[in-house]
């Protein structure tokens, strides 16, 4: 699946933290690193070996030779603690007379010091074994290597590279990341039309409702006159266009919207004088009977497992709306059963079914989730069309689009996408005056 370069702008700015990340962690890694590596100067005097005679070049080595194997070096390691004998070197360069001492140190002034030292030691040593011999300090100690790593170069590369890094893996994770974010992505990458657009709440501050005056969460009961009550006549209108008798509501995954979704659209049906039965089929995690804080104890379940069908009606719950002549039955999910899927697979639910669509105008059926449980399929099969609830910027298209996949290998008919807690303020360009212009007419 193709991604646009806007698309792909717009999740790195979204996940940008990560990148921010991923560079704290490279120029800490970094500055680990540099604090590990040992830091050494070197300092290096040259002695001048002279005895008034003629002796060859093996006379001198073998001078040298015997003092780097006496107790001098240890005599030094015993002044100085922490000292590596590998960093201390004495050398007799060929063919001459001197005697090149280097010692190695993270200190310098120590490094210095100890080279001092060691001179010292040496002519002592020799002048002990060689009385007459005569040494001669020809280049005093001194630095001649020292580190040379610039540790804020080395952080600002880190950093840079870290940076570039995170926006280059941002890049690669994006391709596969593709959300939801309005009707023109439900066409692109799930191939299905949009039914409608419900806007969330912190996106249209005045849509908030501070006193809620009714015993129920519908939007479609406590404020009829709102921008998101419209939301939802919007989806209405289209289903209604279609003049099916049964409709399921399904989704991905669980929060985004499909039992609040499908409460209002029942409500907004139920408001045109239709009768309309509302059931809650999703068994493991109901929700209908919170939204209309309605009893649960007796519904769906207790009429299929206790074979209740000649009495369904005393278990449909009438749930009047306030203000209006109108109501809206509703048949909750009942008892807590442990097979659910093998329930709504029986030959007795799809009776039920079947005894309902006769003394309704529509029956609206809330499903759980696709990518969960089985049970949605197994409802969207008996029903007329299945609507598909997409919450905008959360779910990736190609998951989504998995899930859609599924349905219509099960030939099941999906009628569309409704994407909810749509952020207007984000998505101003295709909705914002749409909203605005509806706003300034109710006010």
């Amino acid at each position: 699946m193709k991604t646009s370069f806007k698309h792909r702008l717009n999740f790195i700015i979204k996940h940008f933290y990560i990148a921010i990340l991923i560079m704290v962690i490279f120029g800490s890694v970094t500055l680990l690193i540099i604090n590990k590596i040992p830091k050494y100067y070197e300092s290096k005097s040259i002695l001048l070996i002279e005895d008034n005679k003629e002796y060859n070049y093996q006379n001198y080595q073998t001078y040298t030779k015997y003092v780097k194997n006496s107790d001098l070096i240890k005599n030094l390691e015993f002044t100085y603690q922490n000292v590596n004998s590998n960093n201390i070197s004495i050398n007799l360069l060929s063919n001459s007379k001197l005697v090149e001492i280097r010692v190695k140190n993270s200190d310098m002034h120590l490094s210095l010091e100890m080279n001092n030292v060691l001179s010292s030691l040496y002519k002592e040593q020799i002048l002990n074994i060689y009385p007459n011999m005569q040494l001669f300090t020809i280049s005093s100690a001194s630095i001649i290597d020292a580190p040379n790593i610039n540790t804020n170069h080395c952080l600002i590369i880190a950093l840079i590279s870290g940076l570039v890094v995170g926006i280059m893996i941002l890049n690669i994770y994006s391709s596969g990341k593709i959300h939801i974010y309005n009707h023109k992505d439900i066409r692109k990458y799930l191939n299905i039309k949009t039914l409608g657009v419900i806007p969330s709440e912190n996106s249209v501050p005045y849509e908030k409702t501070k006193n809620v005056l009714y015993d129920t969460k519908i939007r479609m009961i406590n404020k009829p006159d709102s921008i998101i009550s419209e939301s939802y006549r919007m989806v209405r209108t289209n289903l209604d266009f279609l003049n099916l008798k049964i409709i399921n509501f399904t989704s991905t995954s669980i929060g985004e919207g499909k039992s609040a979704t499908i409460s209002n659209i029942a409500v907004s049906f139920a408001l045109m004088g239709k009768r309309v039965l509302l059931i809650d089929c999703d068994l493991r995690k109901p929700r209908i009977h919170r939204n209309f804080h309605i009893n649960r104890s007796l519904g769906l379940t207790d009429v299929i497992c206790y074979n209740r069908l000649e009495e369904y009606e005393n278990i449909i719950q009438e749930f009047k709306i306030k203000n209006t002549n109108y109501h809206l039955d509703i048949l909750s999910a009942g008892s807590k059963v442990v097979n659910p899927s093998e329930m709504l697979s029986s030959n007795r639910f799809k009776k039920l079914i079947n005894m309902l669509k006769d003394e309704y105008d529509l029956i609206l059926i809330d499903c759980p989730p696709v990518s969960l449980m089985t049970d949605a399929a197994i409802v969207s099969r008996i029903s007329n069309g299945t609507v598909y609830v997409v919450e905008y910027d959360r779910i990736s298209s190609s998951i989504i689009n998995s899930n859609i996949e599924t349905l219509k290998n099960l030939k099941v008919n999906i009628l569309g996408a409704v994407i909810t807690k749509v952020n207007i303020k984000r998505q101003r360009k295709l909705y914002g005056s749409k909203y605005e212009y509806y706003h300034d007419y109710i006010a």
